[in-house]
């Protein structure tokens, strides 16, 4: 990644193989003011408004994927893999199911995550690492030494029965977690579960929301949680700060699951005041 100003960007892009770059001010954090733009684009409209500077690298073409892993004493196992479907203007995560990947793509993925560990010499703890299975080949975009967020423990524990945060913290108060080859499993409760987040499509204060209990009793459907309430500012989405809930949802497979959860999100309906500026009058 690399730190261009506007005058900079046609040539150091036009450098590139990529076709696209994908662009972020240096301020921005989770997933706020990414934006694609070609090498013909200009790139003033993705400007830091304190320095001018953006954050370019090359947008990856393929489906994106995380790659949950577990380390101890330099050996790392891989504990679950999520697919990821991201809003295409914003790139803002919107929904993910877990197990993410077939057989063949697992094997590759999984081992190339984990070579990519044991060159960075991470020894311990759990690990997020975000991929994209490009034409070429798996790339990562990112690695965290940390447990996974965005409710994606819960995924993991619903398909494979391991509790990534206990098994972080029983490592912290010094337990071996990988004695026996791999994380303690409790029993799996879903061959597949996935989430899917709610979004109001407009911005203005939050009226009322309707639904949910609807949403709640449909088949598959094991959680639908609201994070707003009526009086406050709800926002079309931008970064994953502007999602409003989420629904989670169990099936036989990973489509199935993400069907559910598809089917759940669109029965929430948002009730927003939008404040409209007068327009002038014309004589």
């Amino acid at each position: 990644m690399a730190g261009i100003d506007a005058a900079q960007y046609r040539t150091h892009v036009a450098a590139t193989v990529a076709e696209v770059c994908l662009c972020q001010t240096r301020a921005g954090n989770r997933g706020e003011a990414l934006r694609a733009l070609d090498r013909f684009k200009s790139i003033q409209g993705a400007k830091d408004p304190q320095d001018g500077v953006v954050m370019a690298v090359a947008l990856l073409k393929g489906p994106q994927f995380s790659v949950e892993c577990f380390g101890e004493a330099g050996r790392h196992v891989v504990v679950g893999t999520t697919r990821k479907y991201s809003d295409p203007v914003t790139f803002t995560e919107i929904g993910h199911v877990s197990p993410g990947m077939t057989d063949d793509q697992q094997r590759i993925v999984g081992d190339y995550v984990v070579r990519v560990l044991e060159a960075l010499g991470i020894v311990f703890g759990s690990t997020h690492t975000e991929v994209v299975l490009t034409n070429r080949g798996p790339r990562i975009i990112e690695t965290h030494l940390r447990v996974v967020g965005d409710e994606i423990p819960h995924l993991v524990a619903d398909v494979t029965g391991v509790d990534l945060p206990a098994a972080t913290i029983a490592q912290t108060l010094g337990e071996p977690v990988l004695a026996n080859g791999g994380l303690a499993a409790g029993q799996p409760r879903a061959r597949a579960s996935a989430i899917w987040y709610l979004v109001p499509d407009v911005e203005g204060r939050l009226c009322e929301v309707t639904g949910m209990d609807e949403a709640a009793r449909l088949a598959g459907v094991v959680e639908a949680r609201l994070e707003v309430s009526p009086g406050e500012r709800v926002h079309s989405l931008h970064s994953s700060q502007d999602r409003a809930g989420w629904i989670r949802c169990h099936g036989k497979d990973a489509e199935a699951a993400v069907a559910a959860a598809q089917v759940a999100a669109s029965r929430i309906e948002f009730l927003v005041a939008v404040r409209r500026e007068p327009q002038s009058a014309t004589v």
